[in-house]
């Protein structure tokens, strides 16, 4: 027989563990107390969420704790205590990592077996060397971009659109050697005509609520959830479908994906070329996207930026420029201090990704800015997250404004306090090719065109920061 008085007895002493232990965990770090059930869990799904990590920031200071659910979640904006923390190589938090894996599976983004992920990102790496080869991509591309706009001269275009496809454009002939047509498609039905783009539309806006709460993917209760999964078995069927037509390709030009089928799909498996592309892909085209339309909206909220930029490539001859080696001088930081400034601080202010979660394997001490010792304990998820840290005035004088002057010349950025691409030996792999192709689009349509808009540009927290609804631009050839 059960004796139910033990039983209940034991269940008694769980639950009083369970909440002594949800209490206790409460003191570690100042922070929103939210509601006692789910917590922050309603901030934390919300479009606007990256407004909520700054209000937290400026009001429980640069380490708070935010509950999702009983999960406490730590977020580390201090400089010092980032820096110190990478230093280290503390490891990912695999727990979060999970809910990304329906996406990138065995990818570098979500690979968490530290051997593997260095064995395979050397490989990608030296596979992505050759920059002047990839500035006559960028280039083609861009011609392309003005034939269209010749077409619609004087019309209103949704750049929002339009920069999700020429990038897509762009990262399938840099990456894949392969022609998605993405901008051909750009027509008054573009949902029904270009599927990667419906692919990304569907899966991103959900993707980063998995990420900070996994049990989403275990548990998918919520049809955003359950759609998302349908768009990603989708894409990785197209993948799939790239993978089988580039072995059969007898006559091809080498690029980044024969490199993965030849080093990584005899080695580990054509599901692991799978991830990778995916992973690529995502990561090349969303941020980058992105970071386009926010450089667009600024240089049109600081014509005297604009007006800069414009003397500075006059000055260095780009417009007259065609040889790729020359053009990526040209647009070195070295050469043009100004432009490059300018993206320096629309990456600040309009971040391409969010940063990195790492956590402790056991009881850890660190230092922080102040003085101040504190302590991580075993298991604890930190989230060294750029959005707010990038935005608190400990680092940078009015944080709240556009101020490109903050990065040139001899003023120094703490060291941790920017991160756009995220930091360590796990930084972005794409961050070279990001820059180049902003910086390439950027004096593009500064060189080229006069640009403007009627419309506010509004944002939300997707998989990274990203334009919300339209954002209409009308060019006129110069």
């Amino acid at each position: 027989m059960i004796d139910f008085t033990n039983v209940i007895v034991a269940l008694f002493f769980t639950i009083i563990i369970v909440i002594f232990t949800y209490y206790k965990k409460r003191t570690y770090f100042p922070g929103p107390e939210g509601n006692f059930l789910c917590g922050s869990e309603v901030e934390l799904n919300s479009p606007k969420v990256h407004l909520h990590w700054v209000y937290w920031m400026k009001t429980y200071g640069l380490i708070f704790r935010v509950w999702s659910w009983w999960n406490p979640i730590i977020y580390v904006c201090d400089a010092k205590v980032i820096t110190a923390i990478i230093e280290q190589k503390l490891p990912k938090h695999g727990g979060f990592y999970e809910g990304f894996r329906p996406l990138s599976g065995l990818g570098l983004f979500s690979q968490l077996k530290e051997s593997q992920w260095k064995h395979d990102r050397k490989i990608i790496s030296e596979a992505l060397r050759d920059k002047n080869s990839q500035v006559e991509i960028f280039q083609k591309h861009l011609n392309n971009v003005s034939a269209f706009l010749k077409n619609n001269d004087h019309r209103e275009v949704d750049f929002t659109k339009l920069s999700v496809l020429f990038t897509l454009d762009i990262i399938g002939e840099v990456l894949f050697d392969c022609d998605f047509k993405s901008l051909e498609r750009f027509n008054e039905k573009l949902e029904l005509n270009c599927p990667i783009y419906v692919h990304l539309q569907n899966i991103l806006p959900e993707l980063l609520k998995c990420g900070v709460s996994p049990w989403r993917i275990k548990i998918p209760i919520f049809s955003s959830t359950r759609n998302m999964l349908r768009h990603i078995k989708e894409l990785q069927r197209y993948a799939n479908e790239m993978i089988k037509l580039r072995t059969e390709l007898e006559s091809k030009k080498e690029c980044l994906l024969d490199t993965l089928i030849s080093e990584i799909g005899t080695t580990q498996s054509l599901e692991s070329v799978r991830d990778h592309i995916i992973t690529l892909a995502v990561a090349g085209c969303d941020p980058t996207a992105n970071s386009i339309v926010f450089a667009m909206y600024e240089l049109m909220n600081n014509p005297e930026c604009q007006e800069k930029i414009c003397k500075e490539l006059e000055a260095n001859n780009y417009i007259s420029c065609s040889n790729p080696s020359e053009m990526r001088n040209i647009l070195h930081r070295s050469k043009s201090p100004i432009l490059n400034s300018f993206v320096n601080e629309v990456l600040r202010m309009h971040g391409p990704g969010f940063g990195t979660i790492r956590t402790c394997p056991f009881k850890m001490s660190f230092t922080d800015s102040n003085g101040i010792g504190i302590e991580f304990n075993p298991g604890d998820p930190l989230l060294l997250w750029n959005y707010p840290t990038h935005h608190s005035e400990k680092y940078y004088a009015a944080a709240d404004k556009f101020i490109p002057e903050r990065f040139i010349g001899e003023v120094l950025i703490e060291h941790g306090s920017y991160f756009p691409f995220s930091f360590g030996e796990r930084r972005c792999l794409g961050e070279n090719i990001a820059l180049l192709e902003i910086k390439l689009v950027l004096a593009h349509f500064i060189c080229h065109y006069n640009f403007q808009t009627k419309d506010t540009l509004d944002q939300q927290t997707c998989f990274t920061l990203a334009p919300h609804g339209q954002f209409r631009i009308i060019f006129t050839s110069k």
